[in-house]
């Protein structure tokens, strides 16, 4: 997958202000439908649904679970999943680290390039609105953001192509998913960023945000049930849960 930025580049100066704060039927793909697809199925293929999926994994019966922000840094947001994750988001983009949280102990450990990295004993309080992880005599204070999400919301008008509508998975794990109303998402295995895109001419013209908008193209081609971007096969699939 293409990538222009890493989004551990664009963090790395904060860290020290944190600190010292304390498909299936094959169309021709050179005439894009509208993003009104005929698809019967592309109704559920919707940003609205896309972000209530990635929502779930912000859910579960431990209040540490959810999207938090660092006191005094409200762009960049800490996200702690029940599948086994943490992540570091900014915009539509979000990267990955391997989460343990032992909730007898109450503590968490994760590696984040920014901010949180290593193991902590953790404090809710404020109705599990506030989070506090304390590691050598150092605490760092979250608060819940219930309202962030890494999906855009939809443009007004977008050119696709329904053909491509649904969920893709390289056989090395690498995920697309195009949706009806102008929303595209990727992942990448150590990062998943969300787009708006249009379609043109066997190129996918997608933008994201992250600090500041950042466009990518990427050229296609399907062939029965391969979808072939940038040089990579995919099979259709469909996550669990969406």
């Amino acid at each position: 997958m293409k990538r222009i930025i890493s989004i551990a580049s664009a963090l790395i100066i904060l860290t020290a202000a944190v600190f010292l704060g304390g498909c299936n039927s094959q169309t021709d793909p050179t005439k894009p439908s509208s993003s009104k697809a005929s698809d019967s199925s592309a109704g559920k293929y919707t940003s609205k649904n896309l972000k209530a999926y990635l929502d779930k994994f912000t859910k579960g019966k431990n209040p540490v679970y959810g999207v938090w922000t660092v006191k005094g840094i409200n762009s960049i947001y800490f996200i702690f999943r029940n599948d086994g994750f943490g992540q570091v988001a900014m915009g539509n983009e979000a990267s990955f680290a391997k989460l343990v949280i032992n909730e007898k102990k109450k503590t968490l450990g994760v590696s984040f390039f920014i901010a949180i990295d290593g193991t902590y004993d953790y404090e809710l309080s404020n109705k599990n609105n506030t989070l506090k992880l304390t590691s050598d005599g150092k605490t760092i204070e979250l608060t819940r953001k219930n309202s962030y999400s890494i999906v855009p919301d939809a443009p007004k008008s977008a050119k696709i192509d329904s053909s491509i509508l649904g969920w893709w998975k390289s056989d090395g794990g690498l995920i697309y998913y195009f949706g009806s109303d102008g929303v595209m998402y990727s992942n990448d295995i150590a990062i998943e960023t969300a787009y708006t895109y249009n379609v043109d001419k066997n190129v996918i013209h997608s933008v994201y945000d992250y600090s500041g908008k950042i466009k990518n193209d990427l050229k296609y081609k399907l062939s029965k049930n391969t979808l072939t971007v940038d040089g990579v096969k995919y099979k259709r699939y469909k996550p669990n849960g969406f």
